[in-house]
């Protein structure tokens, strides 16, 4: 079945929001094989073309487009989808281990179930992330969706504005947590840019809602919008940047991360709200699509959990190994010396240990007793090294490495500085 056949059976079929053929037009595409990148990019071409020639094509999917989606509530896809939940790290793991053993029952009212319907392949985001996004701008072009919204079903436009109100209410709210405003001292509760992004969004949002036209004449108060997403993600910037002073913790990491995965949010829904230009309205929306397919195809990856929430605490942890490896490298020979003896110091020590451990084992003692008594005498061993400031030179390769790695970070940043200055 080619495409223009799909599309004359569109036409023709009264059942607007059935998605088999949303999943027969994928399915010729070949979008569910990410080892036929090249054949469904060329398939994507000759829909194009055809959508191009025949206006009238266009004209029914985007219709039916547009009356599949509105069947679904979309709210939960512009505030949920993607958007790491509330209930914390570990909570967060339990459930998906839980939920691929044994998945939930999806509200099939929802458009999350509808995404997970047509992209049902665990890999079709990689296969959209492979085709060139010129490919799909030049699609959506053809579609010529209408940039207004307010042209759109009206029941979506609701589920934009409302979206905005909930995800600028959830950014005050993780803004305002103690342990966030803990690590930003400089900022009142009152003056926070999480306080006053959501007070910006509400003045927007009632404005829109109470005065249709608001949309031709609001362009300040979309700017003011920017400015305090601007600001938000500068405090973001700065809890990263002074790790090493304020502290970090997995709570404090998975707090972040919903933060920036929020701003970024509602960053995304304002320019389907606000936008007015073709051609960057439809790359907004290819954009946000993208987010969804990927979040539906690994909304149940531990992996990709783990990655997202622990690479905070893995840099913290190189970057505190880096600055102990300082104290194991030498750069003179006075340095050199001074370790030599330093390390000289550690190997007495722990050849003292090695003899005590013999003398342990002919002690015959239970295995509990002689767990204990081996225990003891490394900690004991250990304890004296550190008090006599002697070095253990085991560790220096572990510890320099670390070291070396971050100066060479350093050197790196500082040449694309003096590349980008000159």
């Amino acid at each position: 079945m080619d495409f223009k056949e799909i599309l004359e059976r569109i036409k023709t079929d009264e059942d607007v929001v059935n998605p088999s053929h949303l999943i027969a037009l994928l399915n010729e595409i070949g979008i569910h094989s990410k080892y036929k990148r090249q054949s469904a990019l060329n398939k994507i071409k000759v829909l194009t073309a055809l959508l191009n020639n025949q206006p009238e094509l266009a004209q029914v999917l985007r219709s039916y487009l547009v009356s599949l989606f509105g069947n679904y509530d979309a709210l939960t896809l512009y505030t949920d989808s993607g958007i790491l939940p509330g209930h914390g790290f570990f909570a967060e793991t339990y459930k998906r281990l839980k939920y691929k053993l044994l998945p939930p029952l999806q509200n099939v009212k929802h458009a999350q179930f509808l995404i997970s319907q047509v992209f049902y392949n665990k890999n079709d985001y990689l296969v959209i992330a492979n085709i060139d996004e010129s490919v799909w701008l030049e699609l959506l072009d053809a579609l010529s969706f209408n940039t207004s919204v307010l042209k759109w079903q009206a029941q979506n436009l609701n589920y934009l504005l409302n979206a905005l109100m909930v995800l600028s209410q959830r950014i005050n709210a993780i803004g305002l947590e103690p342990e966030v405003v803990d690590k930003l001292p400089e900022i009142d509760d009152l003056q926070s840019p999480f306080f006053g992004l959501y007070r910006e969004v509400q003045h927007y949002v009632d404005s829109f809602k109470n005065n249709i036209d608001y949309i031709h004449s609001n362009e300040v108060d979309y700017q003011h919008i920017l400015v305090m997403c601007t600001q938000c993600t500068e405090s973001i910037s700065e809890l990263h940047k002074h790790k090493e002073k304020y502290g970090i913790s997995i709570h404090l990491a998975y707090l972040m991360l919903r933060l920036e995965q929020h701003v970024k949010r509602l960053n995304t829904v304002l320019k389907l709200v606000q936008t007015k230009d073709k051609t960057k309205f439809n790359e907004s929306l290819l954009g946000f699509m993208y987010e969804v397919i990927h979040a539906e195809n690994k909304k149940y990856s531990v992996r990709k959990h783990l990655n997202d929430n622990l690479s905070l605490i893995a840099y913290k942890i190189t970057e505190h190994t880096s600055r102990v490896g300082e104290h194991y490298r030498s750069v003179n020979r006075r340095e050199y010396y001074s370790m030599f003896r330093s390390a000289m110091g550690g190997g007495l020590i722990v050849a003292i240990i090695v003899l005590f451990k013999v003398f342990a084992l002919h002690l015959n003692l239970a295995p509990f007793g002689e767990a204990f008594m081996y225990s003891m005498i490394y900690a004991s061993g250990f304890i004296v090294i550190q008090m006599l400031h002697f070095t253990l030179a085991t560790k220096q390769p572990a510890m320099t490495a670390n070291t070396i790695a971050a100066a060479i970070d350093e050197t790196e940043k500082s040449d694309k500085q003096m590349l980008t200055t000159v």
